[in-house]
């Protein structure tokens, strides 16, 4: 997919597993990200592995599953292409993290993103990327 760096709001949200299934469990905390794409203010993304890991929880309801497939339906839903399969290497090396979260990491500097999630140590552990962590601090 194209980088979103030169499309709509001028803010890219990606969002990270754990976030969405705050979202769905009514966090408030959430309520400002979403405000700001519901209104138009900043593009939701997602990496290809929040869908997975959402999609593939092992007991997700129907009614769970419609729920997830409308919400990332007014996502961009970001695969793993070279470049990002590249600096997801980069950041595993360097910090020594799991390659799922140095895959959405990655994605999140690809697509010139404010990650938000709610894991504090990726945050503390991948400084360079640019992070909101809704329910509290960040490094």
């Amino acid at each position: 997919m194209a980088s979103g760096a030169d499309r709509g709001p001028g803010l890219t949200y990606l969002l990270d597993t754990n976030s969405l299934i705050y979202y769905f469990q009514g966090a408030p905390q959430l309520d400002p990200v979403f405000r700001q794409i519901e209104q138009g203010e900043a593009r939701p993304v997602v990496s290809i592995i929040t869908e997975i890991e959402l999609l593939g929880f092992p007991r997700l309801t129907r009614q769970d599953e419609a729920r997830i497939q409308a919400l990332l339906s007014g996502f961009t839903v970001v695969a793993v292409d070279e470049r990002i399969a590249g600096q997801a290497v980069v950041l595993k090396r360097r910090h020594g993290i799991k390659t799922p979260d140095a895959i959405i990491a990655a994605t999140a500097m690809i697509e010139n993103a404010c990650l938000v999630t709610r894991d504090q140590d990726l945050l503390e552990k991948v400084p360079e990327v640019r992070s909101l962590n809704p329910f509290g601090r960040n490094p």
